[in-house]
């Protein structure tokens, strides 16, 4: 390991340790998803009620993932997730031990402290582009030529609980049962999965995956390949040689290690290219090409024509790397600062900004765009403004899309329309199985009665948080919390 690497991965572990409230960031700040995942309809409280190890369901949320995938998401009953924070909190030395033990793979996926839930995934897309200079540093420095990228297929979704057990007794924890059975209570006793979403399942992960770094090294070592560097950002490894014999075999290798812990590649994301192609190769580069074209106007007004030609490259842009969010994430943080030459034009701009829809798992920025277009002029974009909504509602109402229904309720719940309310209460209605489907029909009725803050019931009582109903927020605060980092990142 370059010593750089070193003291990087360590700088991660120091922070870490030096939190002093590990517990409360993990059950507070860390309960709910990423912030473009569900809307900000309710804020976690923490009540009196101690964590339990009773059996639970958790509440299951189907994202867009690319041009036809989805990501799924668990919320784990609060008390079950405060018996996983509590268990977490106890074992940490332990974990941070198993974390600093990989000498030649360095981890740049080690959690780290937040102090507001937008910071959680800042600090994730940060320590990737950490990595990435790491990547192409390591492979001037050493001269490697070759890379070998690898994905672990559906890493979180079918590990085996029981290896949380195996892997913390091999490190000498006491009790090292605890952590599988509270993650498996809250999650219907499953023995397959962790639950996706919370921040504490990146300790979790983390944890067994470092272990499983330490396995593959030695593997390594015992069949000679010792020229190599490598580095893992979760789920994904990334191996630099000169020998591109050497990076098949540890293709081989890594594949044998996992299958022993019940994981295995994702031959279709798993790769040996030229490091020079791999460099060349990502959006990041051809994104410059794509938005060179506004880069010709220094002022933020810009030709209609213009701003035409530079949505129809970056939708095909995004259609080619199946249709990767940060792409349209990235192109919104632009075109929010961008206004058409002629005020004429601010309909078929909001038009423009609309078709980005094709890209689905960017919904959240692009509605919040989209309203602040709107609130700045209102008389020319009331019409299409509400029919553009009418249409998204009916849509996913007739695809069964509730994440989408989700995003569409907090947007227009302060809506003034009569009929746009009706809509997308009665789309909701045929959900209210669904406990978010309830909180976001329960939200707009909040919302347009102008009540004081009062609690929600995403879960039946008692538990060990309290969901109080947020103030709706500004278009541009929402969009500030949903995408801006993620662009400026």
């Amino acid at each position: 390991m370059h010593e750089t690497d070193r003291q990087y991965r360590q700088r991660l572990i120091d922070a870490i340790e030096r939190q002093s409230d590990l517990e409360d960031m993990l059950l507070i700040r860390g309960y709910f998803p990423e912030p473009t995942i569900i809307p900000p309809f309710v804020a976690p409280l923490r009540e009196g009620i101690s964590g339990d190890g009773i059996t639970r369901e958790p509440i299951t949320l189907f994202a867009p993932k690319g041009a036809n995938g989805w990501r799924d998401f668990s919320l784990l009953h609060p008390n079950n997730y405060l018996k996983v924070v509590k268990t977490i909190c106890n074992l940490l030395p332990t974990m941070v031990s198993i974390w600093q033990a990989p000498q030649r793979i360095i981890s740049f996926s080690i959690p780290q402290a937040f102090d507001r839930q937008i910071e959680r995934p800042e600090q994730q897309i940060i320590q990737w582009v950490e990595m990435q200079s790491r990547i192409f540093a390591n492979a001037q420095e050493l001269n490697y030529s070759c890379i070998f990228q690898a994905d672990i297929q559906q890493c979180y979704h079918v590990m085996y609980t029981h290896v949380i057990e195996w892997v913390l007794e091999s490190s000498g924890a006491r009790n090292p049962q605890e952590l599988d059975i509270a993650v498996r209570r809250g999650n219907r006793n499953r023995t397959h999965g962790l639950p996706v979403g919370p921040a504490a399942t990146d300790y979790v992960a983390e944890t067994v995956l470092c272990h499983i770094d330490c396995e593959i090294e030695k593997d390594l070592e015992e069949r000679g390949i010792v020229d190599y560097c490598a580095f893992r950002f979760k789920d994904n490894y990334y191996f630099l040689s000169a020998s591109p014999d050497d990076l098949d075999e540890i293709q081989r290798l890594i594949s044998l290690r996992l299958r022993y812990w019940h994981l295995t590649l994702n031959e279709k994301k798993s790769k040996r290219e030229l490091v020079s192609v791999y460099l060349s190769d990502r959006w990041q580069n051809k994104y410059e090409s794509v938005v060179s074209i506004l880069d010709k106007h220094a002022s933020s007004v810009v030709p209609l024509p213009t701003l035409q030609a530079f949505i129809g490259n970056l939708l095909a842009l995004s259609a080619s790397y199946d249709h990767e969010k940060a792409i349209i994430q990235k192109a919104l943080k632009r075109l929010v600062g961008i206004r058409p030459t002629k005020h004429s034009d601010y309909r078929q701009y909001f038009l423009l900004i609309a078709s980005l829809i094709e890209a689905r798992n960017a919904l959240p920025g692009i509605l919040a765009v989209l309203r602040i277009l709107y609130q700045e002029d209102t008389s020319q974009l009331k019409d299409t403004y509400n029919r553009f909504l009418t249409t998204q509602i009916k849509s996913a109402h007739s695809k069964k899309e509730i994440n989408s229904l989700l995003w569409l309720s907090y947007i227009t719940a302060d809506n003034d329309e009569g009929e746009m309310i009706k809509l997308i209460c009665g789309a909701l209605n045929d959900y209210m199985e669904d406990p978010l489907a309830k909180t976001a029909r329960d939200y707009i009725q909040y919302v347009q009665s102008g009540e004081v803050p009062r609690d929600s019931i995403l879960w039946d009582s008692p538990a060990s948080l309290r969901f109080i109903f947020q103030s709706h927020k500004p278009p541009r605060k929402l969009y500030d919390d949903i995408s801006k980092v993620f662009a400026e990142s």
